[in-house]
């Protein structure tokens, strides 16, 4: 038998009704009878199966899973949902003469109700602060910081500017792109799929175009990264 609208097909309406055409017509099978109240509660559970098998094979489809079972796709292909990174900003520190200064790594300061801590020296009263909290809420934030600690002579504390964005975990759509380009375009030897897959795995990095140059040598070929 060729069906043609499996959802309707396995509706509680319909099955009901199969169930009820199965029974013989001597036998009263009207709605509040014995055999309607007993077939009826059958028909509502064979139809909530149905509806459970029916998301079950979505579960399992790359154009169609969610969440933790599209992790499980993607594992399969060796990729792995990308998860959020912190926002790394330059800030600048002044003593009470308003010369920069030097502040031990580590310290850590608020503003905006985040916390970022120091990190990294670039120069004399120049260091990376990281955000505390990982996504993109970090990266707009600009302004004074607050020591958590008193630092002995400081007087000024600053944001001035981001220098690696924070990003947040990937989501579920840009995951699902990401595993059918790198499942339908085939990776290897230093090809143009081989360069956009490795240098999007660098952190700050939101998308790549890869060009081939073609050399004057016969055979060799280099790319240009943007």
């Amino acid at each position: 038998m060729e069906i043609e609208n499996l959802d309707e097909y396995f509706n509680y309406d319909t099955i009901l009704q199969r169930m009820l055409d199965n029974v013989s017509s001597k036998v009263d099978k009207r709605e509040g009878s014995i055999i309607y109240d007993a077939i009826a509660p059958c028909a509502a559970e064979l139809a909530q199966m149905y509806i459970t098998l029916k998301n079950n094979i979505d579960l399992v489809f790359l154009d169609t899973a969610p969440n933790e079972y599209l992790d499980r796709l993607a594992n399969q292909s060796g990729v792995e949902r990308r998860e959020a990174t912190f926002a790394i900003k330059e800030a600048t520190f002044y003593d009470e003469e308003n010369n920069l200064m030097d502040i031990p790594i580590g310290e850590r300061f608020s503003i905006d109700d985040l916390i970022f801590k120091a990190t990294e020296k670039i120069s004399l009263g120049i260091y990376k602060v990281e955000c505390e909290t990982a996504g993109i809420i970090g990266n707009g934030v600009t302004g004074n910081l607050i020591p958590i600690n008193y630092i002995q002579n400081l007087a000024k504390a600053e944001i001035t500017e981001l220098l690696i964005p924070g990003e947040d975990e990937e989501d579920d759509e840009t995951l699902r792109a990401r595993l059918l380009e790198q499942t339908t375009e085939k990776a290897f030897a230093g090809n143009v799929i081989d360069y956009k897959n490795k240098t999007k795995e660098i952190n700050g990095v939101g998308a790549v175009k890869v060009t081939p140059i073609w050399n004057r040598t016969r055979n060799s070929k280099t790319y240009n990264i943007k």
